[in-house]
Formats: C-alpha cells, structure tokens, sequence
C-alpha cells in the first residue's frame, strides 16, 4: 500500500475479534486499547488517563487466523494507519484511530505461546493437528 503511513501497536485486546464472510473476502475487526497512567503527587497514586483505542482490520486468510487464535492478551499489529472521526456528540471524545492490519500476533513479553497450523473453521483454543 504505497502512500499509506505504516505503524506498529502493541496494546491489550478488548474482546474476541469479530469475524465475518462478506462478497469480497473474510474480514475480522479487533479492538486495541491503552490507557496511560501518571502519577497524581496530591494523593501519592498512580490514576489512569485517556484511553488510546485503535480497531484494526484484517482480510482474508489473515482474518481467519485471528478468528481462530486471538482471544486475550497483548497484540502486536502492523497495518496502514488512519484517522476516523466520529461525531458521538459526548464530550471530550477524542479521535479513534484505526489501521488495515497487514500482520496480527500475540506479544510473548508476558506470557507463552504454542505456534500451529490452523485449522480454518475450527473452535477457539482447538489446536490443529501437526503437519
């Protein structure tokens, strides 16, 4: 995707991705958010501040694989990034972000994975059998 600016996000995944078969191929929508937290020196905590979200969406058979495999945790994703205002008219909204993912994976910095080949179709956390 010539002109597009690339980026990469590591956040925490809200919910199960949502997948579906539409005429011009799978699509799967995953939501990735984070929140910053600082330092309040008046009551000596840390509080959390604006939540960044960013909907990311993948296309076909890179969809279906995040279908299948992604379900809590920390994601990485790489993907054409874009801005998408919305008009909720709730104050203080602030823009939503999204990118068409090209690559989705789960981050190992705090937990492990089992890398499979999947079985396209089949129920989450059902491992296909080795090739």
């Amino acid at each position: 995707m010539p002109g597009h600016t690339w980026t990469t996000v590591t956040r925490n995944l809200t919910d199960d991705p949502e997948f579906c078969h539409k005429p011009d191929g799978d699509v799967a929508t995953i939501i990735l958010a984070s929140a910053r937290c600082i330092l309040d020196p008046a009551a000596g905590q840390r509080r959390d501040c604006d939540t960044l979200c960013r909907r990311c969406t993948l296309w076909r058979t890179p969809a279906k694989h995040a279908a299948v495999s992604l379900y809590q945790g920390r994601v990485i994703a790489t993907g054409a990034a874009a801005a998408a205002q919305h008009s909720d008219n709730r104050p203080g909204e602030a823009d939503r972000y999204r990118a068409d993912a090209d690559q989705v994976g789960a981050s190992l910095r705090s937990t492990s994975a089992t890398i499979v080949r999947p079985t396209v179709g089949a129920p989450k956390g059902a491992a296909a059998a080795p090739a």
